[in-house]
């Protein structure tokens, strides 16, 4: 496929009832914003790794679940964000508008072109790696991870950021084992999506 000129943006599951989704939404579904917006988990992962835990699911059907969790959180998020078009599924992202702001629901299907790549289908994945892997395979110009977290935005972060991150929990354990293809910001959602450039098509990014 072409490239894809326009940045992977990951909103986490732990935004859901925070005060900062809407300003982040509503940058993300504007027109102008070249942006491919994937859900994270939130409560509906959580309840995943509850049931897995009493009802002895394995591995294999969990990871399943939580990919469907993810599409649970994106439809919620599209609920309040319309300007976002609905991508259902691998193909119909890559074969989708590329210049228009979408949100990628991941489908049973996915897990094929995921399991090409050498993905785990335990929970040392999460939406985090799925996010940059999406972000590789489209070629995308940046990936950007927004996260409810107390200190600064990191942009451009480097390798050794990644791991710091990793260690702390802000990001998965698979992380830092894949290579990025592009700049990864992990941004803290309370400072609000200021450090976007306002997404235009040159996507210039405040800080580089």
């Amino acid at each position: 496929m072409r490239r894809y000129r326009g940045c992977v943006v990951k909103l986490g599951g732990s935004l859901g009832g925070s005060p900062w989704l809407a300003s982040w939404l509503s940058v993300l579904a504007h027109p102008t914003a070249s942006c491919t917006v994937v859900p994270g988990g939130g409560r509906f992962a959580d309840a995943v790794r509850t049931a897995q835990a009493e009802w002895n699911i394995t591995d294999d059907a969990a990871h399943a679940m939580a990919l469907l969790a993810m599409a649970q959180y994106g439809l919620a998020l599209q609920s309040r964000a319309p300007g976002l078009a609905l991508a259902r599924g691998l193909a119909a992202l890559e074969q989708g508008d590329h210049t228009a702001p979408r949100l990628w629901l991941p489908i049973l299907a996915d897990q094929h072109a995921l399991d090409a790549d050498g993905l785990p289908r335990d929970w040392s994945l999460s939406s985090d790696s799925i996010a940059l892997w999406l972000a590789n395979r489209l070629q995308a110009d940046a990936l950007v991870l927004v996260k409810p977290l107390d200190g600064k935005s990191t942009l451009d972060c480097t390798p050794e950021q990644i791991r710091e991150f990793s260690a702390q929990g802000v990001l998965d354990a698979f992380f830092p084992g894949l290579t990025p293809a592009c700049p990864v910001h992990i941004m803290a959602a309370g400072e609000g999506p200021g450090d976007l450039a306002i997404l235009d098509s040159s996507l210039t990014w405040h800080g580089r």
